[in-house]
């Protein structure tokens, strides 16, 4: 069915490396599984860059305004790394 997974998931031994903008293709893989035209995106802390990938990728699914609560972002204060 999906060829992706986290933990002890069983997966192929080569599988891509998934970064941020991989999971909004699974995100849509998965809507699509369940016959989901359109969502909600409501994400918490580090949840916000995959949520914004998926709304970037696919502005088309979404259903709404984008929920942000208390979203991570990378670097310090003043801009520092």
């Amino acid at each position: 069915m999906f060829s992706w997974g986290l933990g002890r998931t069983e997966v192929p031994k080569s599988k891509p490396a998934r970064g941020i903008p991989e999971w909004a293709s699974i995100v849509e893989e998965v809507l699509d599984h369940l016959n989901i035209d359109q969502c909600s995106v409501m994400a918490h802390s580090a949840g916000a860059p995959y949520a914004m990938a998926f709304a970037n990728k696919y502005p088309e699914r979404i259903r709404g305004e984008i929920c942000l609560l208390a979203p991570w972002v990378a670097g310090g204060e003043g801009g520092e790394q």
